[in-house]
């Protein structure tokens, strides 16, 4: 199945300034109030986590490189992945995604484009999830 994911699915209420409204998410409050407190998930600019949005490819890998950069998992990097869209990253997610595709964790479509503005789909989810347990 290749549904969209809406970034409720993965993670908190408060925490680290995150303001979330949990009438919308109380089955995964617990969750993403801990991944907020462990520095996994963030808010929004105005420090909303809105957990009914779907979240972005660019999203999805900054919480991934979230996951490695704080050691939770031990993965190989191979340094200098690029991508044809670069300059379409956003700055915020550039450190995030650079740090997920060096490690694997995603990579491009098949023109070697990111695409970080499109939602992920669970089958993005799957693989990326995959990828970071499997190099543990």
């Amino acid at each position: 199945m290749n549904r969209r994911i809406p970034n409720g699915t993965y993670g908190g209420v408060r925490g680290r300034g995150l303001v979330t409204p949990s009438y919308s998410i109380s089955w995964a409050a617990g969750a993403i109030g801990a991944a907020a407190q462990a520095g996994l998930v963030g808010g929004n600019a105005d420090g909303r986590f809105a957990p009914e949005r779907p979240i972005t490819r660019a999203e999805l890998a900054v919480i991934m490189s979230r996951v490695v950069q704080q050691g939770l998992v031990t993965v190989p990097r191979v340094p200098g992945v690029n991508f044809a869209d670069q300059q379409s990253i956003p700055a915020w997610a550039q450190g995030g995604v650079r740090i997920a595709a060096e490690a694997g964790l995603v990579q491009g479509s098949g023109d070697g484009r990111f695409n970080p503005h499109n939602l992920a789909t669970r089958a993005e989810v799957a693989t990326m999830l995959y990828r970071l347990v499997a190099a543990k």
